[in-house]
């Protein structure tokens, strides 16, 4: 009777857990579809046209200023999925789709760790490396590569543990589907090749238990032997790498992933290493990837102090994850994937010890589970630094206004700026094209340095170039914080040649002053008066980002006392907020008055002691110390600045200034 009530609780704690692990993936992908940042839109024209019209496959067919530069589309097949998915279930069915994706990776690769080491350490090893997922949940095309890198290591896990071939001679045909789908199709060949590799050297067969001198004979007396059992993983891989051809360019679509850099041309944040983004954001995710490298390289060391620690390809596929990411936030999920499988494996020997296998361990699961789960819903309430968008299964609200007001009102040629360009190839094609959209390797190096950044940074080349193109509308996100469409925003919102007339939470579209718009600026060009009145409505019931952005666009027009105000109903709502708190450090330096300073470096104090430890933070609070007379406190701050980023030139030149001046 006592049995089978503790194999009662046991089942029940075990599904609780399965639930906890569901529910945390689940939140943290129900993200809704922010569609105006994402390249969403070119994806869902992509699925409409590429079966009609080829030259999505390998123009640059959505712009008009970059037509005949050659593009290689190796994210055809998500486009069609996704076009397919859209017309039959709505955006709600694309949302549902990326939480499927998600589900199915993190399960896959669960149950493989669950059956290696144990349910109750894979479930307390899962619940980081989950969160950790977090950075990259909008509906892309590289979910289905998070899925295919579950799959295939799924089916080398249950070839390894059968010994049925099958299971290996089925991965060329998936290839042959993943080399469509996303970028990141390289990693099937690569999974493949580093088992091949682990099974010819007999890496697996190395038994931490046993003296080197025993493993080195083994090894040798086994040469043979490892090399037939490398033969089916080879043949798979041979097949899989010829599947990369299987896509409409050929060589150049199986050789892409190696090429996409060589002429990127713009800065994206995706692409840059956590060391940078840290010193320019506050991100979660980067804390835990500090986090999961500790525990990862606890648990090799304590796994092979115990003689626990079989060495495999799942070891090498973790170092390459570790590797890439490293080299770009945008990898952290392959990186998470990689945790969920290894860092339970290496804790495997846990689960000879009774007292940790029945109690510590699902106790330790909870713990983590429920702080998680609470994480998550505290900072979804709070300062959205981890859940950065509403949850919801559809597309944000009012995603087509602006579009639909072009379309009755005006015409093109347009120019937009990166971030808006796939909503509108999916709003707007064929009627119009684009000036520029998000894929950097369609428009080249040279398009970005030459034309578009100079367009938003300098006012004659806009001149000269706006001439040139034609151009009679531009359609902005100001949402946008790259420096460059910072400057070309303050500059448009007051340029009287290129009126205002449309305005909402993200989208600015401005018209050419000229006879063919004449009609529609006299009736919708905003006046001072009725600009600050309607960002002062739209900010009213703005979510936390959208206020953030709305207090930048009101500052750019010269509306300071309307940018503090938002600031200031954020921090009505969450007194800590830093980010807030250091806005408005920043905003009362416009004051220009002494007293401002103090005020200002109090707000800097508050920001700081609620955790926004950015090096700018430290760098203009050095400033304020600075003129009013504390050039210690100054250089202190500045020390600090640079002790978070050692390569900051401004913190180094302001201490470079002071040694000069002897203070």
């Amino acid at each position: 009777m006592v049995k089978l009530k503790l194999n009662t609780f046991n089942k029940i704690s075990v599904m609780l857990a399965i639930a906890v692990l569901t529910g945390l993936t689940c939140f943290i992908f129900a993200s809704q579809i922010k569609f105006l940042s994402l390249d969403l839109g070119r994806h869902l024209k992509n699925g409409e046209l590429v079966f009609g019209d080829s030259d999505v496959l390998y123009k640059n067919t959505y712009s008009y200023t970059m037509p005949d530069e050659p593009f290689i589309n190796h994210h055809w097949l998500s486009g069609a999925v996704y076009f397919a998915v859209q017309k039959m279930a709505g955006f709600g069915g694309l949302a549902f789709l990326n939480i499927l994706l998600a589900l199915s990776a993190v399960g896959l690769l669960m149950l493989i760790a669950s059956r290696t080491a144990g349910f109750w350490i894979m479930a307390a090893c899962a619940v980081l490396p989950i969160m950790m997922l977090g950075e990259r949940v909008d509906v892309r095309p590289e979910m289905f590569s998070y899925f295919f890198i579950a799959l295939f290591i799924y089916l080398i896990c249950r070839h390894e543990a059968s010994g049925k071939k099958a299971y290996l001679y089925s991965l060329p045909a998936l290839q042959a589907i993943w080399v469509n789908l996303h970028i990141y199709f390289f990693m099937g060949p690569f999974l493949l090749g580093i088992y091949a590799f682990s099974k010819a050297i007999g890496l697996d067969k190395i038994d931490p238990k046993k003296p080197l001198a025993v493993n080195l004979k083994q090894y040798k007396n086994g040469a043979l032997s490892n090399l037939k059992s490398a033969l089916s993983p080879f043949y798979a891989l041979v097949g899989t790498g010829l599947a990369c051809f299987i896509n409409p360019n050929f060589f150049k679509g199986a050789v892409y992933p190696l090429l996409i850099m060589k002429d990127y041309g713009y800065t994206i944040a995706e692409n840059m290493s956590p060391w940078f983004m840290e010193n320019v954001q506050i991100n979660y995710n980067i804390a835990i990837f500090k986090i999961l490298l500790v525990l990862l390289a606890a648990s090799y060391l304590t796994a092979i102090y115990a003689r626990s620690k079989r060495f495999d390809y799942l070891d090498i596929f973790l170092l390459f994850a570790i590797f890439l990411s490293l080299r770009a936030i945008r990898n952290f999920p392959v990186f998470a994937l990689g945790s969920i499988l290894v860092l339970p494996v290496n804790l495997k020997f846990l689960a000879n010890y009774k007292l940790a296998a029945k109690y510590i361990l699902p106790g330790a699961f909870f713990i983590l589970g429920g702080w998680s789960l609470l994480f998550c819903a505290t900072d979804y309430s709070g300062g959205r630094w981890f859940i950065k968008h509403p949850r919801s299964l559809n597309i944000e609200k009012n995603y087509d206004d602006y579009a639909e007001f072009f379309r009755q009102n005006l015409h093109g040629p347009i120019f937009n700026n990166y971030d808006l360009g796939s909503a509108l190839i999916y709003q707007l094609y064929p009627q119009e094209k684009v000036f520029v959209d998000n894929r950097p390797e369609a428009y080249g190096a040279q398009f970005f340095s030459t034309v578009y950044k100079p367009m938003m940074e300098d006012e004659q080349a806009w001149e000269k170039y706006s001439q040139q193109y034609g151009i009679n509308t531009a359609i902005i996100s100001h949402t946008d914080a790259t420096p460059w469409a910072r400057s070309f925003i303050a500059r448009m919102i007051k340029d009287p040649d290129w009126p205002l007339v449309y305005l909402d939470r993200q989208v600015m579209i401005m018209a050419k002053k000229s006879s063919g718009n004449s009609d529609v600026i006299e009736k919708f060009a905003y006046k001072q008066e009725t600009l600050r009145e309607k960002m002062k409505i739209l900010a009213s019931d703005a979510d936390l980002y959208s206020k953030f952005n709305l207090s930048s666009l009101a500052g750019a027009a010269g509306e300071k006392d309307l940018a503090r105000e938002i600031i200031q109903s954020i921090l009505d709502n969450n007194p800590a907020d830093g980010r807030a708190l250091a806005q408005m450090g920043y905003y009362q330096l416009a004051e220009g008055r002494k007293e401002s300073l103090v005020v200002s470096n109090a707000y800097f104090d508050k920001a700081i002691d609620s955790g926004y430890r950015l090096p700018a933070v430290y760098i203009q609070r050095g400033v304020n110390y600075f003129y009013l007379g504390d050039a210690s406190k100054a250089r202190k701050d500045w020390e600090k600045a640079l002790s978070l980023d050692k390569n900051d030139d401004t913190a180094k030149g302001y201490i470079d200034q002071l040694d000069d001046l002897d203070f």
